[in-house]
């Protein structure tokens, strides 16, 4: 019994997929144009419950292949981060507001902070 190869389908063999299957085609007729059986395909539609996914889109701050080959290039002279991060124009960002702002959201910063004792006082656990 000979084997097929695994065919792996790109993003244009599934918007076909998809665009046949929104027509109303059956699994099956899509199955024969890849000459793979109904099966392959079925799975290709049931990944999704039968709904076409949404097309992939990159982050706005995801680096672009261009940035990627400066930042390489960069570590390879000698350059900090910071100072590629700046020829890049990227800017560092907080996830965060610091910890010793002051008042968070209402909640005292000292109950998130033990105290140099290393246990909670009972007022700062109102």
């Amino acid at each position: 019994m000979v084997y097929r190869t695994r065919l792996k389908y790109t993003p244009e063999m599934k918007s076909y997929i998809w665009d046949k299957y929104e027509e109303g085609n059956s699994i099956c007729s899509i199955g024969r144009s890849f000459d793979r059986p109904s099966s392959s395909i079925h799975r290709q539609i049931a990944l999704t419950g039968g709904i076409r996914p949404p097309e992939r889109k990159r982050r706005s701050q995801a680096l672009s292949l261009a940035e990627r080959e400066e930042i390489s290039r960069g570590i390879v002279a000698g350059k900090s981060i910071r100072a590629i991060a700046v020829e890049l124009d990227r800017k560092r960002q907080r996830k965060h507001p610091p910890c010793y702002s002051g008042i968070f959201q209402g909640i005292s910063v000292s109950i998130f902070c033990k105290s140099a004792s290393g246990s909670f006082s009972n007022n700062q656990l109102k």
